[in-house]
């Protein structure tokens, strides 16, 4: 029996199955956001070598290769294509298995660079609603269930892209061997499709026992489709992940902060921390606001291979305090008042770094990495178009399995 672990990339999250997608050619017309196909276009045979399909007069584009689509060039074209703009994603998702979900997600992203996601989540585990606010420098969570609410307000280092669901785009792109099916037109826009009607042949893709894909852009990258359909074997028996992503609105303007954001605000742990990192040791200064409660847990995970290291805070952190993190060499962190005289190793030159409240609530998030004296960390971006962080379990935003998921896809 295959092993779970590449079962967890795909059932991250699901896609409706898509009719026509079930041969190298498709003649139905494409479903699109912005109306219907005002032109049929030229059905182009899927299949083969990728790189030798015709794009009916578009010239290739970055992201398609010998090999298929490369799901990052796709990706950081997409987000070119809409920078400055506003505009509203929706996405679907339904996943059978050890850990079954659906959920309805909305993203206004508007053109002042304030952005909403709005979840709905219906699982074993009972019904959550997740929305989140973020501008340019805080991220506000409010997670709530049938008996309580948990509130989130942090501060974000230079990117915020992992809140959204990249990463997931990018790997349903990478497992799916895709070809151009056909293009067409959409008032007066040229489309291109891409059909995938077998799994790739990439790691994590090797108990796929069916995937049915499609995705559609224009020349630009921006992607308007993107669908999935899968099933996969693992020890607990076949699971099933079905995704649908919709680019439903361009220049929809700005979005406006919402009036649940003043109470995640009174609610929440909101600190400003600085931060000094020289791969062994992590500085972190508390350098104002709420005290942060003992009983909070410190995350650390190495941007470079695999393997979580935490501690759990034995006394409060306040304002004006600093605290020391490093590696024990197990699972383990050592967190001291005072720096340590000889770290077991290292933590590693980029790492990502996370302070969870007991009830899940996140204190910080953040991507860290040495500078190039070795003793000054600065605080890059958490991430940029294709380029995303996994949530952890108490995020909110998280997608079942999307810890396991993305870290299993490398």
């Amino acid at each position: 029996m295959a092993s779970a672990k590449p079962l967890l990339v795909v059932a991250v999250v699901a896609t409706v199955v898509l009719a026509g997608c079930s041969g190298g050619q498709t003649t139905t017309t494409a479903p699109t956001a912005d109306g219907p196909t005002t032109d049929p276009g030229t059905t182009t045979q899927g299949g083969g070598d990728a790189g030798g399909d015709s794009l009916d007069g578009v010239d290739t584009p970055s992201w398609m290769t010998g090999d298929g689509v490369n799901g990052t060039k796709l990706l950081s074209a997409h987000f070119g294509s809409l920078s400055d703009v506003g505009y509203r994603v929706e996405t679907y998702q339904n996943s059978s298995g050890i850990l079954s979900l659906e959920r309805t997600g909305v993203q206004r992203v508007g053109a002042n660079g304030n952005t909403v996601y709005e979840y709905d989540t219906v699982s074993s585990n009972g019904n959550s609603t997740t929305r989140a606010f973020v501008n340019d420098t805080w991220v506000l969570t409010e997670s709530a269930n049938e008996t309580r609410s948990v509130y989130s307000d942090y501060r974000v280092g230079g990117g915020v892209s992992n809140l959204n669901i990249s990463q997931q785009l990018v790997q349903y792109v990478r497992l799916g061997d895709y070809a151009v099916n056909r293009t067409y037109e959409v008032d007066g826009e040229t489309r291109i499709e891409y059909v995938a009607t077998e799994p790739a042949d990439v790691r994590g893709a090797g108990a796929i026992t069916s995937f049915d894909g499609r995705i559609v852009v224009n020349p630009d990258g921006r992607i308007y489709e993107l669908g999935v359909a899968a099933t996969q074997e693992a020890q607990y028996g076949n699971a099933t992940t079905e995704f649908q992503f919709t680019l439903a609105a361009v220049g929809s303007g700005d979005v406006e902060t919402p009036a649940w954001v003043s109470t995640a605000r009174q609610q929440a742990t909101t600190v400003d921390f600085g931060y000094e990192f020289n791969g062994s040791v992590l500085e972190i200064t508390h350098e104002g606001g709420d005290a942060v409660a003992a009983g909070t847990q410190v995350v650390v995970t190495p941007q470079a291979g695999q393997g979580v290291a935490f501690a759990v805070l034995e006394e409060s952190f306040e304002p004006g305090e600093t605290m020391y993190v490093s590696s024990t060499g197990g699972r383990e962190l050592n967190v001291s008042s005072s720096p340590p005289a000889s770290p077991d190793s290292s933590l590693g030159s980029a790492i990502d770094l996370a302070v969870y409240g007991s009830d899940g609530e996140i204190v910080t998030r953040q991507a860290l990495s040495v500078t190039t004296n070795g003793s000054v960390a600065t605080v890059a971006p958490a991430g940029g178009p294709g380029v995303v962080a996994p949530f952890a379990s108490g995020d909110g935003l998280v997608l079942a399995n999307d810890g396991a998921v993305v870290r299993a896809a490398y």
